[in-house]
Order: C-alpha cells, then sequence, then structure tokens
C-alpha cells in the first residue's frame, strides 16, 4: 500500500481534511517508515552501479547500511568483494584532482602479484596438493572500503569489472506518493500518524493515547512477523565463520 494512501486513510478516519493536514501527516509517515526500514524492516534493495574512473562507486541517495557488493562472473554468478579497512584512502595531486589509488591485496601481497600462479598455490594447496578451503580474508575479485564522508566505495585495482552490484539497506523512501509499505507495517504506520495527529490537543487526549498504545502494540507484531529474518541471517553469519580443512 502507497504511504500516501495509508496517511490519507488515517486522517479520513480522524475527520481531518486540507492540504496542511496531509503534508502534516506525512511527515510522520516520513519519519516513521525510514526508521522502521532501519531498525526493523531492513528492506534490502539491489542496484548495479558503473564504476568510475577513479574505481570508486556513489552511494545511492536512499542508502543507509550496505549487504554486499559483488561483481557478476561468467554463468551469471554473483562473486563478493572483500572489504579492507587498510585501503589507503583517494588522495589529491597539487592541483586539486583526485586520484586513484593504486590499492593491492590487504594480505600485503604486492598488486602485480596478487594473480601470480605461485602465490595462488601457496595461498590455495598444501604440500601433498590438498585444497584449502580459503574462508575468510581472501576475495578473488578485489576489495572495497566504505568512504562514509564522501558518499561513496572505494575499490581496489583488483576489482577490473565497469559494474558493481550493491545490495543495501534502503531507507525505503522514494518520492512520497510512490513510496510503497510492506503489507505487515501498514497498520503500524497509520497508527503513528493516529496517534501524531491528535497528540497535545487537550480536547483527544483520551483518543492519543488509544492510538499510541494501538501503535506499540503493532509495532510489536511487526518486530515479532520480522524475527525469522534475523534468524536467517544470524545462521549465515555463522555458516561464514567455519573454513574447509585441507582435503588430500
Amino acid at each position: 500500500m502507497k504511504l500516501a494512501d495509508i496517511v490519507k486513510e488515517a486522517l479520513l478516519q480522524l475527520g481531518e481534511n486540507g492540504t496542511h493536514k496531509v503534508m502534516v501527516g506525512m511527515n510522520h509517515a516520513q519519519d516513521l517508515w525510514r526508521t522502521l526500514n532501519m531498525d526493523v524492516m531492513r528492506g534490502i534493495h539491489t542496484e548495479r552501479l558503473e564504476v568510475t574512473d577513479l574505481r570508486t562507486i556513489d552511494f545511492p541517495s536512499d542508502y543507509v547500511e550496505y549487504k554486499k557488493l559483488a561483481v557478476c562472473i561468467p554463468g551469471g554468478i554473483l562473486r563478493s568483494l572483500g572489504k579492507s579497512d587498510r585501503m589507503c584512502m583517494i588522495t589529491t595531486d597539487d592541483c586539486g584532482d583526485e586520484l586513484p589509488v593504486d590499492g593491492g591485496d590487504p594480505r600485503g601481497i604486492p598488486p602485480d602479484l596478487v594473480d601470480a600462479e605461485d602465490y595462488y598455490y601457496y595461498w590455495t594447496f598444501n604440500d601433498y596438493g590438498g585444497q584449502y578451503g580459503r574462508g575468510a580474508g581472501y576475495a578473488q575479485e578485489g576489495y572495497f572500503r566504505e568512504d562514509r564522508e564522501n558518499k561513496r566505495f572505494q575499490l581496489s585495482s583488483a576489482v577490473t569489472g565497469t559494474h558493481i552490484v550493491l545490495e543495501y539497506i534502503t531507507t525505503g523512501l522514494v518520492a512520497y506518493k510512490d513510496t510503497e509499505v510492506h503489507e505487515f507495517a501498514v497498520q503500524a504506520v497509520k497508527e503513528y500518524v493516529k496517534w501524531k495527529m491528535c497528540e497535545g490537543k487537550n480536547s483527544k487526549r483520551q483518543a492519543s493515547e488509544q492510538y499510541e498504545q494501538n501503535y506499540w502494540r503493532e509495532y510489536r507484531n511487526l518486530r515479532k512477523r520480522n524475527n525469522r529474518g534475523d534468524l536467517d541471517e544470524i545462521m549465515t553469519a555463522l555458516r561464514r565463520g567455519f573454513k574447509a580443512s585441507a582435503r588430500n
């Protein structure tokens, strides 16, 4: 259901109308929906973004937190990039123009040797020819660093593709008339708008208290409905913590 339609229904139930009332109701609804997306719904959006000449990609306007940065390899498979806070930040020349960083591998291997055959065998095979699981700490397609100050991701020189697939938590807000609210959260948004529209008015104190109670009930129900997603994330994180043993 669209956010604007939820606000209209809430105002209709309150017997309120007028452009100003709609604008106030929309402000309350947008504030809540942004918070719910970040803290409860954790809505995930995916975009394919072009890499700049500086080997960066800019944050989308509704970006909150990344879930995955990946490249699409032959066969239509997404392969994730590794995160590295050891990458140097982008520098500027004497004229103030930004220069790309020739970032190598966080393990300390020079950029021209990252893909060398000797290093490949060193990192992936034991003395008997058994292959190790690489586990955490090795990203075959390259690395990234999150630069929140400049609202962009910086990519290592090992990232050779022209586009990056970014999965991220979104604010959930687009042009307010088009913002779509998940069915699970519709009633919570509606009760919140009614609560905030009545709040602070002596003539509507009892109604305001009732709408507040209704909102918190719907909020708790919403969290319960999203618990399964949280459990799946925890299990995924635990699986990533294991590293395969050598196989002969």
